[in-house]
């Protein structure tokens, strides 16, 4: 992915945050700077995760913040919309926030429950012929260590929101955590996010602790390992290099689905594929030249998406393959096993061709001989 800068934009009624330098993988944010999303943090704690990334804990929107990309009508029937379904929409975890209003009752109630990609299904069903599309991003993160885990433990953060491309820009609206995004290009892009081209602003005023702090998805976008795109396009997160003496694990390793379902929109407990096609990349350092085994090892559950067979193909890079192994059988994998012979770096990447999801619960990988 390359790393794009922009010029500072100035427009009447929109400010865009100007370019800001680019973060080396090497500074990739950890925990004793970027607190983990949970236990939730009071709101000085949250300004300065928000201006860690260099932004600003978002400003409660209005219409003419959106003058400057749409027309007046647009623009509020894009609020309005938005503050609909991030008030009444029921989750498949969480109750709506209050009770519907007579003329939408029918339809909130009929409602399947979801996550964030179901609520934002709903905005575009709500905008009529002004469909536009679910956009996806995935950040990932680098978690405090714990005792089950040897060595780093990293996380992907995701989310899925609505995006409307308008005249002379393009909005984002997310009913999950309640925000609008707002940029001059014609599309979101991992460049608008990287090169800061966007101003994030709160749906409503009386936004949530908890909401502000799982909207600093929008500033994580930014980081170079982070990857966008619309639904149905493939997502390509990146890891940074991970350094291998003799052996490493990282993930969580607690054996459980339930924080699939537990944060709306966010499967930030643990690494690996998402919903939508995939690409991951995990990068691997060597001490030494020699074959080595990457153990993926696989979360279980009963989850439907944990349920749904694996559809996924392996490859590597930098090194010579020697083979894969799916434990205990193809058809119910618990365990991925790369084996792989190595100088000095690995590139190992899975690709998830469809919906068939799983959670990566933690990698170990191992010499096995010297060369």
């Amino acid at each position: 992915m390359v790393l794009l800068l922009v010029a500072m934009t100035a427009v009447a009624g929109v400010a865009i945050q100007g370019a800001r330098a680019g973060i080396p993988p090497k500074q990739f944010p950890i925990a004793d700077t970027i607190a983990a999303d949970d236990p939730l943090r009071s709101i000085e704690e949250i300004g300065d995760d928000y201006r860690s990334f260099g932004a600003d804990l978002p400003d409660p929107i209005n219409v003419r913040d959106l003058l400057a990309v749409t027309d007046e009508a647009t623009a509020q029937n894009l609020l309005k919309v938005g503050r609909l379904v991030y008030r009444h929409y029921i989750f498949s975890n969480s109750p709506a926030r209050a009770p519907s209003p007579p003329e939408y009752a029918e339809f909130f109630e009929s409602a399947v429950p979801g996550a964030c990609d179901s609520a934002s299904a709903m905005v575009r069903l709500l905008m009529g012929e002004k469909a536009g599309y679910n956009f996806n991003l995935i950040a990932p993160r680098e978690s405090a260590p714990i005792a089950e885990v040897d060595g780093p433990n990293y996380g992907f953060w995701g989310h899925t929101s609505a995006e409307f491309p308008v005249q002379n820009g393009s909005v984002l609206i997310d009913p999950t955590y309640g925000f609008v995004l707002v940029t001059t290009a014609s599309r979101f892009s991992d460049e608008v996010f990287r090169t800061r081209n966007y101003r994030q602003f709160a749906l409503v005023s009386d936004v949530s602790h908890y909401d502000l702090q799982h909207g600093l998805i929008y500033p994580r976008a930014g980081l170079p390992t982070a990857s966008t795109a619309r639904s149905g396009e493939v997502i390509q997160p990146m890891f940074p290099t991970i350094a291998v003496d003799g052996a490493i694990r990282i993930g969580r390793r607690d054996g459980s689905s339930d924080d699939l379902l537990y944060t709306m929109g966010g499967w930030g407990d643990h690494i690996g594929y998402w919903y939508e096609p995939t690409i991951s990349h995990w990068q691997f350092s060597v001490a030494q030249p020699g074959r080595y085994k990457a153990i993926y090892r696989l979360l279980a559950g009963e989850n439907v998406v944990l349920q749904t067979p694996l559809d996924i193909g392996v490859s590597v890079e930098g090194a010579r393959k020697i083979g894969v192994t799916y434990l205990p059988d193809a058809e119910n994998p618990r365990a991925i096993i790369v084996t792989f012979d190595a100088e000095r770096r690995a590139t190992i990447s899975f690709r998830s061709n469809s919906v068939s999801a799983r959670q990566i619960d933690s990698i170990k990988v191992k010499a096995t001989r010297s060369l």
